[in-house]
């Protein structure tokens, strides 16, 4: 395997974006959200209509991190819809046998 890619999108509002296409792992997720509740979900897949692999909610304003041991696998792609005020999202992510 190779080093994990670390994204991060500094907005304030949703995301709506594919991250990777075929075979991977997810390592982490850390959101701080914005003046209100936020959510976010991950997908297998390369939009939303494929496999919810991962959602949470978070209140506003407080910061969270997310581990996951093992790590989150997706066969698709991974996307991540994120939806509310955030004013930080980064996620650790690893292609794999690529």
């Amino acid at each position: 395997m190779s080093n994990p890619i670390g994204v991060a999108a500094n907005h304030f509002g949703a995301v709506d974006v594919c991250l990777d296409r075929g075979l991977g792992v997810v390592h982490w997720v850390h959101i701080r959200a914005g003046t209100t509740k936020t959510s976010f979900t991950l997908y297998d897949g390369t939009d939303s209509a494929g496999d919810k692999i991962f959602s949470a909610e978070v209140a506003a304003s407080p910061s969270k991190i997310y581990h996951f041991k093992p790590p989150l696998i997706y066969n698709m792609g991974l996307f991540v819809d994120v939806d509310g005020s955030i004013g930080d999202f980064t996620i650790s992510y690893e292609p794999v046998d690529r």
